[in-house]
């Protein structure tokens, strides 16, 4: 049935919010030294209140409140993925003193039919046994839907939007709540990425099924 199918990681990465980030103090020689990402840059920019760092691989993003670390290239083996989490890891470990906030692992995946076979169908209901088709008679409908699934320790947005006839677009945030919790949680919690990544693909995967 899978192979009817083709499904995609098209983005990936880990956000963590604090109450006080510092742009500053990143540059490259700075995270080759903290062995957080040792890679050359191919583009880099630093102000007080913003830095980018990019890499053939990485991209870090920083400013007052956020730090944003994704991948820049395929991902096949689950190499990059491993590294996104351990660069997550060093960064909140070295500086364990900032007061985190909250923590998203994202992942975002397309599944796009092949040849003949269909998208699955979506159909929104909203108060009453009727769709929405019923409402919106002359118009023709694409649908989409958000499911907000909460299971310890986050809360699960899935937000799925189609994308011409032949693609799904599957949005996954695993939000954590990390205020006054110890830095060793936090990393517990980033350690679950390479999973949670897996996870989010056999959910596509059991909705073709």
């Amino acid at each position: 049935m899978t192979e009817a199918w083709d499904i995609k990681l098209i983005k990936a990465d880990i956000v963590i919010l604090a109450s006080e980030h510092t742009p500053s103090i990143m540059s490259p020689q700075w995270l080759k030294d903290k062995d957080i990402i040792t890679e050359n840059h191919t583009n880099f920019i630093n102000t007080p209140e913003f830095a980018l760092f990019e890499s053939n691989t990485y991209s870090l993003i920083i400013d007052r409140q956020r730090l944003q670390i994704g991948i820049r290239s395929n991902d096949k083996d689950g190499h990059v993925l491993n590294s996104v989490a351990k660069i997550a890891k060093r960064y909140v470990t070295l500086l364990n003193q900032i007061p985190y906030t909250s923590m998203g692992l994202n992942f975002t995946l397309s599944l796009t039919a092949k040849e003949s076979e269909k998208i699955p169908s979506i159909e929104v209901k909203v108060g009453s046994d009727k769709g929405l088709k019923d409402s919106l008679t002359d118009h023709e409908l694409s649908y989409g839907c958000v499911v907000n699934a909460r299971k310890d320790p986050y809360l699960l947005k899935l937000t799925i939007a189609p994308q011409g006839e032949k693609t799904l677009i599957y949005n996954f945030n695993y939000h954590h709540e990390v205020k006054d919790l110890k830095v060793d949680t936090i990393c517990e919690y980033i350690e679950n990425y390479v999973r949670l990544c897996a996870y989010s693909r056999s959910v596509v995967e059991r909705t073709i099924q």
